[in-house]
């Protein structure tokens, strides 16, 4: 059973996660966690955190809000009960009250969850510090999902394609999906173009070695010989602009890329390509770590 972990704070982008999550789950069930934040008051918690004596009035009043807003996300979920049914998926709330990202991981570790899925906010041009800690830090495949998603299913998926990267992790899960859902898979490679005027015989060339490349990378994913996947080449001035071009020219209803690594390599990574990609893509976007497991 595939567990996926929403995180959820009542904003239009969490609902969205929310919807997204039941969409992709729909096909074979699974259990859906809808981890609901909470920004309980910054005084409370410092002085529970430090251990300072608090009247138990204080207590009860606190419990009692918080076993408010359960009941209230809990009301939620039954009133989108259409929209969220399918045939084997449970939805379990829980509602956190501490630090974000601890609490977070914590209950991804708790839940043993295959995947986390977020909202992004309503910039379109950012992507949140508390997503992006998420993004560098786990191994888990990890959704984000913009306010313009709409439940319509999937069609196309694009993954672009990083030949340094042996072994990917999104072409499997891509395909996966596709399966699910009889959906076209698009593989894209972007070529950059940084120069102006370079000769027509020279971008052949270097065309012919990124086809070439491609071919020995495509081989070694060890696709099933009956699945039609299809391949594009792109220019453009960065990758980044050039995914979420090709994403737009093909109709994309879903973006799964390859990320390097955790850490500073992936900061470095999600600043040159994912991360552009995150931000401004109008289709949710799936990160996977090539590295695989659970952490």
């Amino acid at each position: 059973m595939t567990t996926y972990l929403v995180g959820w704070d009542r904003s239009t982008s969490a609902e969205k996660a929310l919807l997204f999550t039941v969409e992709i789950a729909r096909q074979r069930g699974g259990q859906v966690v809808l981890w609901y934040a909470v920004d309980v008051p910054k005084t409370y918690r410092l002085l529970t955190s430090h251990g300072r004596a608090i009247d138990p009035s204080i207590h009860q009043e606190m419990n009692r809000w918080l076993d408010q807003v359960k009941a209230h996300a809990e009301s939620l979920l039954r009133s989108r009960a259409h929209t969220i049914k399918a045939p084997d998926l449970s939805v379990t709330v829980e509602v956190w009250t501490g630090d974000l990202y601890e609490g977070l991981m914590d209950a991804v570790q708790r839940y043993d969850a295959d995947w986390i899925v977020l909202g992004r906010g309503q910039d379109p041009h950012r992507l949140g510090s508390f997503a992006l800690k998420v993004l560098r830090s786990t191994l888990r495949p990890v959704a984000v999902v913009p306010e313009t998603y709409e439940p319509v299913g999937l069609h196309v998926i694009v993954v672009p394609v990083d030949w340094t990267i042996p072994k990917s992790a999104a072409l499997p899960l891509a395909l996966d999906l596709a399966t699910r859902y009889t959906a076209e898979v698009h593989l894209v490679h972007v070529i950059e173009t940084y120069l102006r005027d370079v000769p027509v015989a020279l971008e052949a060339a270097v065309e012919q070695m990124v086809r070439d490349s491609l071919d020995e990378w495509y081989r070694q994913q060890a696709v099933p010989t009956d699945r039609t996947v299809h391949q594009a080449f792109r220019r453009a001035t960065d990758a980044g602009t050039g995914i979420l071009a090709y994403a737009t020219e093909v109709g994309a209803d879903l973006i799964v890329m390859d990320s390097h690594a955790r850490g500073p390599l992936m900061h470095l990574m999600l600043g040159s390509v994912a991360e552009k990609v995150l931000q401004r893509a109008t289709v949710p976007v799936i990160v996977t770590k090539p590295e695989g497991g659970k952490a």
